[in-house]
């Protein structure tokens, strides 16, 4: 009888765990886009003031992969975080409103430090 109740809980927990990761990672292709493409408009832009510079160069794209990479990595915090609260507290993850607000302040986080990032790396 035991092992039945703790098997619902962890069908319980699994959708729970499989909800707040499949809202996140519904996001990640358009995150890594619109970082992408803030990129891309920094080296048209630095391209336009300086035509006589070369930006795209190997390292440079070495070095986009790179912070593409560990922009990606530090996305997963943003579903990572709720699960391990979670599975040391049995705190119910966030709500979607309150992910909808936490995702939007970090992809503001994440353009502003693209932003500041590039402008540093191009100049």
């Amino acid at each position: 009888m035991e092992d039945l109740i703790d098997n619902e809980d962890d069908k319980s927990s699994d959708s729970v765990v499989m909800e707040l990761i499949h809202w996140w990672e519904r996001r990640r292709i358009p995150y890594t886009i619109l970082l992408i493409l803030i990129v891309v408009y920094l080296v048209i832009v630095a391209q336009y003031e300086h035509p006589q510079r070369t930006y795209i160069r190997l390292e440079f794209i070495v070095v986009t992969l790179i912070y593409l990479f560990f922009a990606n990595l530090f996305y997963c915090l943003g579903w990572g975080i709720p699960l391990i609260i979670y599975h040391y507290f049995k705190v119910k993850p966030t709500t979607k409103s309150v992910r909808l607000i936490l995702f939007t302040m970090g992809v503001v986080l994440s353009v502003f430090v693209t932003l500041i990032f590039y402008s540093i790396l191009i100049r």
